[in-house]
């Protein structure tokens, strides 16, 4: 084997860190009234989290402005936070 040139590295590969020494991934920061916002349609149970248009359309229907533009304008904090989990003390 020739060991001069580099091993390609995969996808999950994490240059050889053990997976229980890894940092798991940080919740996502929001403030108090999105936080309020997002459980609110999520307890509602009227959509699944992942269609994000009727997320914003609910939010709104139930008065949580804030919580619409936020999911609206950071659609790639909102899936990180679907997987991750929210933080409302952002």
């Amino acid at each position: 084997m020739d060991m001069s040139r580099p091993r390609p590295r995969g996808r999950g590969d994490k240059g050889g860190v053990p997976q229980e020494t890894r940092r798991p991934s940080a919740k996502i920061r929001v403030s108090r009234p999105v936080y309020d916002g997002i459980e609110a349609v999520r307890i509602s149970g009227l959509t699944t989290m992942l269609s994000r248009s009727v997320v914003i359309d609910l939010a709104r229907l139930f008065g949580y402005e804030e919580t619409a533009a936020w999911v609206r304008s950071h659609w790639r904090e909102y899936a990180r936070g679907l997987c991750r989990g929210f933080d409302p003390n952002g």
